[in-house]
């Protein structure tokens, strides 16, 4: 048979001649080779049966199909291609070339060719499901629908179907008909575990929280390893307030799988719970948690601390030195041997310690007492004697802690005297080119930063915790310091008040922070607003690339956070402080991210720059800057010109009824003449905790600030500070056309809000609600707004 009678014969379905015995020899061979996983020699034997018949349209849909599986999209196009043109009247072949369009992001053809499979075979429903994907990756869930339900029919009971079927009608609003299919799903069979998890998720969100854990609990009965049912079970577990069981749950899921999703829910967890005793299979958890940064510390440190406080040794040192108190412990009366060794050993301490400000008043008392300890040990040690390990990690973690806190655990003179003694004696061995005692490097540096020492520069270790040492207090201060200089002046700095703030903050630049969480995928402005506010109408097409101004970005946490979210966004980030600049650049590098230009500027000389200013801005960030102006609501019409129509803001401002007690505190530092020096801002800490029983400034320790320097100045000693009302914002947002879109609280808040107040206005509501409830927004309002489209004429 020549080659135009086997073509013919392709295209009829018959067979013939010994040459197409022979090839269907070899593509056999080859089907049990690729059935056995060894798919080079199946490879092998496709390729000689082809050469046998040229035309045979199933040897081209096996090397087609092994081409797309190995990566090799051009290849796998050609072949389905040729065996198209030679029969396209055979429905697999266009399922191959869907398969292989899908791989090139060629979704459109992709189901084209899912439709002509279906086309040719209307009976074939993996056609009709397959194409129903990838309309569901093009964003037409009703059309998906339309071919889940043609699969169904044609296939009654088709699991795979009802249950994607399910979650297109759930994408299209219809959690009722959604949950019927997943029901249908769950009937056709009952051993799979998709449907009942699918269901416990829609469950949930409909408050159905019992019924939603038992569907939840048969999937997990029927897929005990999974850890997606897992986690959508501990998920459940938090919205029916078992926080207890979601904890628990989630730690199942990440002894199996440590995914992003089931960090997520275990930081949840840890942010609503605190612990009264130690669960020791969690403290390996939240140690990760905490050393990988799975959420910002701040969200849940209240909660790792309080583990790490429950710990038998630490729970029984802890109390000691609370009883003892202000009379400082050492030795045998701070901690025995054995509970110097279980401390010195726990990860989740010294993960805490080396990543974030302790923010625990019982706990900063244990620290100050094994600070002061470690200091009368540096005296008393040689030059040539060698640390034990276990003990120099926690007293590296301890200087560390120190660091970060920027010194405000309070020491007496006697201590000062005997770290001048201490200081001089480093500054001799250094002159003499000696290596120090990592020991004396530790206590000093849990005093005051290393840089400050002379030849600071010349310490080194090439390895462990005193290396993350000398990195955090010589290293980097002095990388600050470099690229201090490198920062370009946008504009000039003379207002009295800019410059009293400047001045502030080249002291204490805040926020302090070390770590930050792995972003999430970035998405557009509007998606990413989406996930705050789903009510959010849906405005004109959003696109990749965005410019962004953070006005007031300080230590550069939110400029970071923001070049991350947002798909394409180009970010200028700009603070009166060149330390805070200075240390959100080394950050940023640090992270290599490149989508950020630092400057030095003054917000309210922003709009002066005129056409010298390269462009206005689709997001301006000012998270908590304005009220630290002279004049708030300036500032802010300083923004509004720099804000494209359409744009979108987010602003933090304090509040007055949030910050009342504040106020109070503010007026009893003027009363007792406290200064803003470190000295009288440890003094002043001490004799707050002291007068703990006032109730006019409330439990101030309560507040994380209240736990290092820069934050505790920036809390209760600012040079300049406005505090301002819902209804002075409204008037605000009123009389310059902008369309406020919501306060960032949590969802429970806010639905406790809408079901008090369902007709009334959303700031009008808010504000009988934080009059009722004035602790609401402690910290500050944080709120988007949006600056309408222009109208044509």
């Amino acid at each position: 048979m020549n080659r135009k009678e086997r073509r013919a014969a392709r295209k009829t379905g018959q067979a013939g001649g010994l040459s197409q015995s022979f090839a269907s020899q070899l593509r056999d061979m080859g089907d049990q080779h690729a059935q056995a996983g060894d798919v080079a020699q199946a490879e092998s034997l496709y390729r000689q049966a082809l050469a046998s018949d040229p035309d045979d349209i199933v040897t081209l849909h096996r090397l087609g199909h092994l081409a797309t599986r190995t990566g090799r999209i051009d290849e796998a196009f050609t072949l389905f291609s040729r065996a198209i043109g030679i029969n396209r009247h055979v429905p697999e072949l266009h399922m191959g070339m869907a398969a292989v369009c899908h791989a090139a992001g060629r979704l459109e053809d992709a189901a084209l060719h899912c439709a002509e499979a279906a086309r040719v075979r209307p009976d074939y429903a993996e056609a009709h499901l397959e194409q129903g994907n990838v309309l569901m990756e093009l964003n037409r869930p009703a059309d998906a629908v339309a071919c889940y339900r043609r699969a169904v029919t044609t296939r009654p009971g088709y699991l795979q179907a009802l249950v994607n079927l399910g979650r297109a009608l759930y994408a299209l609003g219809k959690p009722e008909e959604a949950i019927e299919a997943w029901q249908r799903a769950q009937a056709a069979d009952p051993r799979h575990p998709l449907p009942a998890m699918n269901l416990g998720i829609a469950l949930v969100r409909q408050g159905r929280h019992k019924e939603a854990i038992e569907q939840l609990q048969r999937a997990l009965a029927i897929a005990p390893g999974s850890v997606d049912v897992l986690t959508n079970l501990a998920k459940a577990y938090v919205a029916a307030e078992d926080i207890l069981q979601a904890l628990q749950t989630t730690w199942r899921a990440l002894a199996i799988s440590e995914t992003q999703d089931a960090k997520a829910v275990f930081v949840e967890c840890l942010r609503r719970f605190r612990f009264t005793a130690d669960m020791p299979e969690l403290r390996g958890a939240v140690a990760r948690a905490v050393t990988d940064a799975w959420a910002r510390l701040d969200d849940f440190n209240a909660a790792a601390t309080d583990l790490a406080k429950h710990s038998a040794a630490l729970a029984q040192c802890v109390a000691r030195v609370a009883e003892a108190w202000p009379r400082r412990l050492t030795g045998d009366a701070l901690w025995t041997p054995s509970e110097q060794a279980a401390i010195c050993a726990d990860p989740l301490l010294r993960a805490l310690m080396e990543s974030a400000p302790v923010c625990d008043l019982d706990l900063e008392r244990f620290l100050t007492c094994a600070r002061r300890e470690m200091l009368d040990e540096a005296l008393a040690t040689r030059v040539d004697q060698v640390a034990e390990p276990a003990l120099l990690a926690f007293r590296c973690a301890l200087a560390r802690q120190s660091f970060l806190n920027e010194y405000v655990h309070p020491f007496d003179d006697e201590e000062a005297d005997k770290v001048a003694q201490l200081r001089q004696r480093l500054a001799d061995v250094l002159s003499a080119q000696t290596e120090p005692p990592a020991l004396w490097l530790a206590a000093l540096g849990a005093y005051e930063p290393l840089h400050q020492l002379p030849l600071a520069h010349t310490l080194n270790a090439k390895t462990g915790h005193l290396k993350g040492l000398i990195d955090q207090q010589v290293s980097e201060p002095l990388e600050e310091m470099r690229l201090r200089a490198t920062i370009r002046a946008l504009t000039p700095i003379d207002d009295a008040i800019s410059l009293a703030v400047r001045d502030q903050y080249e002291h204490n630049p805040y926020p302090r922070w070390a770590k930050l969480p792995l972003p999430a995928e970035p998405d557009t402005i509007e998606s990413a607003l989406r996930t705050l506010f789903p009510a959010l109408p849906a405005g004109s097409a959003t696109r990749d690339g965005c410019d962004v101004l953070i006005a007031g970005c300080g230590t550069g946490h939110c400029a970071i956070e923001a070049a991350r979210r947002y798909r394409g966004a180009r970010v200028l980030a700009v603070d009166l402080s060149l330390t805070s600049l200075g240390y959100a650049m080394r950050k940023t590098r640090e992270l290599a991210i490149t989508n950020i230009d630092y400057a030095q500027a003054d917000i309210l000389k922003l709009g002066t720059l005129g056409d010298t200013f390269e462009h206005t801005f689709d997001v301006i960030e000012a998270g908590g800057v304005l009220h630290h102006l002279d004049d708030p609501f300036a500032g802010w019409r300083v923004l509004l010109q720099l804000l494209r129509p359409g744009g979108f803001m987010y602003l933090g401002l304090y509040s007055a009824l949030g910050r009342k007690h504040i106020l109070n505190v503010r007026s009893l530092i003027a009363e007792r003449g406290y200064r803003s020096s470190p000295d009288d801002i440890r003094r002043f800490r001490e004799q707050i905790v002291a007068e703990a029983e006032r109730p006019d400034i409330g439990r101030l320790w309560q507040s994380p600030d209240f736990y290092n320097m820069s934050g505790c100045r920036d809390l209760c000693f600012h040079v300049q500070e406005h505090r301002l009302t819902i209804p002075q914002i409204k008037t605000f947002l009123d009389d310059n056309g902008l369309a406020f879109i919501g306060f960032v609280v949590d969802p429970r808040s806010q639905n406790e809000v809408e079901s008090q107040f369902p007709n009334e206005a959303e700031l009008d509501r808010w504000h009988r609600y934080e009059t009722d409830h004035p602790n609401m927004f402690s910290g500050q309002y944080h709120f988007w707004l949006q600056r309408p489209q222009r109208t044509a004429d």
